[in-house]
């Protein structure tokens, strides 16, 4: 992989410092990370460790990869020992993960560039970071604008953070991921897209097509058992967790 810093990673539903997974992107726990956790705050250590089990994933279609990623403390449960994993994930929650899983850190977020955004919101960093790279389709964002400021770009519109992630949604992001993780020797290993065969895929937005063909046929997303897609149904955090392994395998 190309860049190997730490970052941090969420399946939570809310930014509690309880549930927040740390994971440095080495394929191994940073430990200078685990020795700094405060005596009186041992759930952190335990999901530092990998050591966090779920009861609610027995026979789950993902409970190998949840039980994989927990265990090398990639993701996080929702507390009470589970995992919620038909639960769903925002876009701020989503965003997050992925970009901790190509190594992309946080930065300060400048206030006014998405208007429903502030610098205290938790995912603010997260969020000015993929905007800094262009990592946030452009169609995710409402009445996106952007222009020049004093030799800066600066743009507006809403995030809406806290909704659900759409499923199309999803699988654009994550191939924008991809591509960037990829240096330029490793990016002509990128499949050109084949055309999809989904008995729905005329429901896919026109503007998230092309980014759900790439990531279909470079193994990032699949569909469902019954040969469709579903690119408007929310995702869950199973498809989520699913969809992160898948983006590890082809990154590390």
């Amino acid at each position: 992989m190309k860049r190997t810093v730490s970052s941090t990673v969420s399946l939570s539903p809310c930014p509690s410092v309880v549930v927040t997974m740390f994971a440095a992107w080495t394929g191994r726990a940073d430990r200078s990370i685990a020795d700094a956790i405060p005596e009186n705050v041992p759930e952190l250590a335990k999901y530092l460790k990998g050591d966090e089990t779920f009861t609610d994933i027995q026979g789950h279609w993902a409970e190998n990869v949840i039980k994989t990623l927990a265990e090398n403390g990639k993701v996080s449960g929702v507390g009470d020992g589970k995992f919620n994993p038909d639960g769903t994930v925002t876009r701020a929650e989503f965003l997050k993960m992925a970009l901790g899983t190509v190594g992309i850190a946080d930065v300060p977020y400048r206030s006014g560039e998405c208007l429903d955004v502030t610098a205290s919101d938790w995912y603010g960093g997260c969020v000015q970071s993929a905007l800094d790279k262009g990592l946030i389709p452009e169609n995710m964002i409402g009445n996106y604008a952007a222009k020049i400021t004093d030799g800066k770009v600066i743009y507006s519109g809403f995030f809406d953070g806290d909704k659900p992630i759409k499923r199309e949604e999803m699988a654009y992001m994550v191939y924008m991921l991809y591509q960037y993780s990829c240096d330029e020797e490793e990016s002509y290993n990128i499949l050109t897209p084949v055309d999809l065969q989904f008995d729905d895929v005329s429901q896919i937005s026109q503007w998230a097509l092309d980014g759900v063909r790439y990531a279909y046929t470079n193994g990032l997303i699949s569909g469902m058992d019954d040969d469709t897609f579903r690119p408007q149904q929310t995702a869950t955090r199973a498809q989520a967790a699913s969809i992160i392994s898948r983006l590890l395998d082809k990154t590390e």
